[in-house]
C-alpha cells in the first residue's frame, strides 16, 4: 500500500476494466447492461428487473435493484430486511457522491481509476441458494489459500477456508467462526482460473464465483481488508505464514519490496 506503484494495479483493481483482462484470458465475467459516469441519470426503467449497480473504483459501493426496490447491498453482510432502502432520487445522489471522491487515500491502486458506475446482471450459484464467493490468495501465480463467503455466512460471522491442497485452515484464534465445508468439485478448475488471472503478480486476491454457467470472475484486490491489523485472520501464526508466502513470491519473481516505488 505504501510503496507498490505497479501500473497494473489500477487496471486490475478497476471492477469494470478487469473484465477485459479476464476475457482476454478466457475467463467469464458478469454481463454489463449499462455503464455511466458522473452526471448521467441511471435509467432505472430500462434495467433488468433484478441487477446490481456498482462503482468501479472502490469496495462495498454496491446497490441492488430488485423488482423496483433499491437497497444498499455492499457485500450482503446486512440482512435483507435491515438494508437501507433508497428512492431513485436518493440512489442517484448516493452514486454521485461515490463518483465525486476517492475511495481511500491510503489505498493507492484505486486513485488513478477513471471513475464510473455500471450495472451487472445477477449470477446464479451452481450448488447453493445464494451466490457464494471463493477468495483465492495467490502469490507469484500460485494459490496458497482460499476462503468462502456469502451473505448468510457474513451475517453469521462465519467462514469456510482451505489451504491449496484442500485442508481446512488451522487457526489459533479468529474473529469469525470457522465452519467445515468440503472443497467444491470444481476446486482444481477454480484454482487454475485464479492462477491464470494472477500470473506475473507477486500477490493478489482473486474472487471467483462457481455459477450455473461456469466459473466467473468477481474482482481482483491487492488490499484485502484494507491492510488492517489482524487480517486476513486474528491468528498471528497463520498471518505470519501468509506473510512468508509473500516474501517467497518476491524471491521466486526476482523482485524486491518497493520495486515499483514511484520516483519524484
Amino acid at each position: 500500500m505504501h510503496r507498490d506503484r505497479n501500473p497494473l494495479l489500477p487496471l486490475l483493481a478497476d471492477k469494470r476494466r478487469v473484465k477485459d483482462w479476464a476475457r482476454a484470458r478466457g475467463v467469464a465475467t458478469a454481463q454489463v447492461v449499462w455503464e455511466g459516469r458522473r452526471g448521467q441519470p441511471i435509467p432505472w426503467d430500462d434495467l433488468p428487473s433484478s441487477c446490481y449497480l456498482k462503482a468501479n473504483h472502490g469496495s462495498g459501493w454496491n446497490l441492488r435493484f430488485h423488482e423496483g426496490v433499491i437497497t444498499l447491498f455492499q457485500d450482503g453482510k446486512v440482512p435483507e430486511g435491515q438494508r437501507r432502502v433508497l428512492t431513485r432520487s436518493s440512489a442517484q445522489s448516493l452514486v454521485e457522491s461515490w463518483l465525486r471522491r476517492h475511495f481511500s487515500l491510503k489505498e493507492w491502486a484505486y486513485k488513478p481509476i477513471p471513475r464510473m458506475v455500471f450495472v451487472e446482471e445477477p449470477l446464479v450459484d451452481r450448488t447453493a441458494d445464494e451466490l457464494q464467493d471463493y477468495r483465492f490468495y495467490v502469490f507469484a501465480g500460485k494459490v496458497k489459500a482460499a476462503n468462502l463467503g456469502s451473505p448468510t455466512l457474513r451475517q453469521r460471522r462465519q467462514a469456510a477456508a482451505w489451504y491449496a491442497d484442500g485442508r481446512p485452515w488451522v487457526l489459533t484464534r479468529g474473529q469469525q467462526t470457522m465452519v467445515e465445508r468440503p472443497v467444491p468439485s470444481t476446486w482444481e478448475d477454480l484454482k487454475r482460473t485464479a492462477e491464470t488471472l494472477a500470473a506475473g503478480l507477486d500477490f493478489v486476491r482473486v474472487d471467483l464465483y462457481d455459477t450455473s454457467g461456469g466459473i466467473v470472475l468477481g474482482e481482483m484486490t491487492f488490499y484485502p481488508e484494507a491492510g488492517r491489523r489482524n487480517t486476513p485472520t486474528a491468528c498471528p501464526v497463520f498471518n505470519q505464514w501468509m506473510g512468508d508466502c509473500w516474501r517467497e513470491a518476491w524471491q521466486d519473481l526476482g523482485w524486491v519490496p518497493g520495486r515499483w516505488r514511484s520516483r519524484g
